[in-house]
């Protein structure tokens, strides 16, 4: 698998209208394929931007900027795409789904609407069904109420 990677670099007002190119290398500074003359914007006032659309996603190094052909060395970056980020829980508190309920939360529902206890109450010409949390059954994390098979109300208990 690849990913795409976008460099910036910042050479300084006097290195403008430059023809670049990029040579990645890996851990040892030995060159990994060819140099890459595509992929370079001039931003302007000697910085630059260059896209790479297909880094492989275990690539360890990082990369050469240099004139060119096989010019003078400009700049070096490193590249560690092993270092992938992690996504911790409380992260998820973050993305909201609709008003009111974070991503979290929505994981929660639908893991106790998947997995978790259902007990149904039947009385008569309605019912009550409530469904436990998956692993704390002692949580009741949807609840609707139906009358003549029709629900006509749902609550949520969000974590």
């Amino acid at each position: 698998m690849t990913y795409p990677l976008n460099f910036s670099i910042t050479l300084g007002g006097t290195s403008t209208g430059l023809t670049l190119e990029a040579q990645m290398v890996d851990n040892n500074g030995a060159n990994v394929g060819s140099p890459i003359t595509t992929g370079f914007v001039e931003i302007g006032n000697g910085n630059y931007l260059w896209h790479n659309p297909a880094v492989a996603d275990n690539f360890q190094g990082g990369v050469v900027f240099r004139i060119s052909p096989f010019g003078t060395i400009k700049a070096f970056t490193e590249v560690n795409l092993t270092d992938q980020p992690t996504l911790v829980s409380y992260a998820l508190d973050n993305i909201i789904i609709e008003p009111g309920v974070n991503a979290r939360q929505a994981l929660s529902i639908i893991s106790a609407v998947l997995a978790g206890v259902l007990q149904q109450q039947n009385c008569p010409g309605n019912g009550l069904i409530t469904i436990k949390g998956l692993n704390n059954p002692g949580t009741n994390r949807v609840t609707a109420q139906t009358t003549n098979g029709s629900r006509v109300n749902i609550t949520l208990n969000l974590p």
